[in-house]
């Protein structure tokens, strides 16, 4: 019986009893909502279309964003963006709106702040992650485990 407790103690519901977690739908022309709550939810990111609010804060409005982004924390939300057009490898393919060199929108829901982060014309970024390693946000080009392409302290 204890551990049939535990169990639902455990279990996340969203924030109301019964709520889901995170919400996917997709209507039609291709336009999709998505709602997503950060680990301890505080905070919550709604993308509808290319759109993106983050705590009913409107975020890189003039940034053509990718499909999905995620939270890294339940302080920073992550999302490619259209790279630099000028960028000498940059191309863009048939099934995408956003370019295959790409950009990262970090946004800090504690301090309510929003970066861009642009590649330089020596750096290839092709799928940009970002991992955490205490005070540092460590920005990777891809998703291949190698060495960050650039580090950004926080506080």
């Amino acid at each position: 019986m204890a551990a049939v407790a535990a169990a639902e103690a455990a279990r996340r519901e969203g924030p109301v009893p019964g709520g889901c977690a995170d919400y996917y739908g997709w209507w039609g022309d291709g336009f999709t909502l998505r709602i997503t709550f950060g680990p301890g939810d505080r905070h919550c990111a709604i993308q509808w279309d290319r759109s993106l609010w983050i705590d009913g804060i409107a975020i890189a409005e003039h940034e053509t964003l990718d499909d999905y982004g995620m939270w890294l924390d339940d302080r920073f939300f992550v999302i490619a963006a259209e790279g630099p057009n000028d960028h000498p490898a940059q191309s863009f393919v048939w099934d995408s709106l956003v370019s295959t060199i790409r950009s990262l929108v970090v946004h800090d829901a504690g301090q309510g702040t929003t970066i861009v982060l642009v590649p330089t014309p020596g750096e290839r970024w092709t799928d940009p992650t970002v991992s955490r390693d205490g005070d540092v946000l460590l920005i990777h080009p891809d998703r291949s485990g190698g060495p960050p392409a650039r580090t950004l302290p926080i506080c």
